[in-house]
């Protein structure tokens, strides 16, 4: 578990909060985080659930699915794209500044509207 933990990251933490961290990951019983882990649904499920919903749509990312990111805000308009290439899988830890700066300009357009 400490190996997944230090791994979601992309900058350095320091040590004290990835034991922490850790710590409260391995809570979760086993069999839960194996539970977790399946998927119960094809991605296509997941792809028509996007393109069908009304509702506006923050898509943060990783550099990894920039791709991903891209094709959907050329298919979706309107949605609100932001990729992350300082960041690992926790983004909104590795970069929070701007994470939460995205958040907030996203909330306040979408408020608006």
């Amino acid at each position: 578990m400490g190996d997944f933990v230090r791994a979601i990251f992309k900058t350095p933490q320091p040590p004290a909060y990835l034991a922490w961290l850790t710590a409260e990951a391995m809570k979760t019983p086993p069999e839960a985080s194996a539970s977790l882990l399946s998927i119960r649904y094809p991605r296509t499920f997941w792809r028509s659930v996007i393109y069908k919903t009304r509702k506006p749509l923050l898509y943060a990312v990783t550099t990894s699915l920039k791709g991903q990111a891209e094709n959907l805000g050329r298919k979706r308009k309107g949605t609100s794209i932001e990729v992350f290439a300082g960041a690992g899988h926790a983004l909104f830890v590795d970069e929070h500044e701007r994470f939460n700066a995205s958040l907030d300009a996203f909330l306040a357009k979408t408020l608006k509207e």
